[in-house]
């Protein structure tokens, strides 16, 4: 759907709502709203985020949708990463057949020697990403270490899955 604004920043969702604000006015099917002083709004790609920054949505300026880049407060931060966590283990675990890192770890205790051996690796393994998870975001929060760049060098340390021998 078309959205105009014109000069004083006001926008209209659609060709039908410019013409609601000329009811006195007939205006042709195929109309030029820009005589009215009105400029169709270009909605651009949001930009890719900087590292730990949020991509919003704001006004209109120029005719052009504006984007703002604001960096993520703790809350959202934490949220990105255990994010990040556990869709690393679900996706180990699929690399692996299991459904996620639940249905792995389901296997710890199984009578299948082979089955029971590797859920209690993937136990042992999300023990220790979240062990990992935890004791990084609360370096980050207290000072003791900075956060890297981007996820992926944050990431970059995170402990791996070591399945046993078959």
């Amino acid at each position: 759907m078309t959205k105009y604004v014109n000069q004083d920043g006001l926008i209209m969702n659609s060709e039908a709502d410019v013409r609601r604000q000329y009811p006195d006015m007939s205006i042709p099917k195929v109309f030029d709203f820009s005589s009215l002083g009105w400029t169709e709004v270009v909605e651009g790609t949001a930009p890719e985020p900087l590292p730990w920054h949020k991509v919003s949505k704001g006004g209109i300026v120029d005719g052009a949708r504006v984007y703002s880049q604001d960096p993520m407060d703790a809350n959202e931060i934490t949220e990105l990463v255990k994010v990040k966590a556990q869709w690393l283990l679900d996706t180990g675990a699929r690399a692996h057949g299991y459904d996620s890192i639940i249905s792995a770890c389901s296997y710890t205790g199984s009578s299948n020697a082979t089955f029971a051996g590797e859920g209690q690796a993937f136990s042992d393994w999300r023990d220790q990403m979240w062990t990992w998870a935890i004791t990084k975001l609360e370096a980050v929060s207290t000072g003791a270490e900075v956060l890297p760049a981007a996820m992926e060098l944050l990431v970059s340390d995170m402990p791996e899955l070591s399945l046993p021998a078959a």
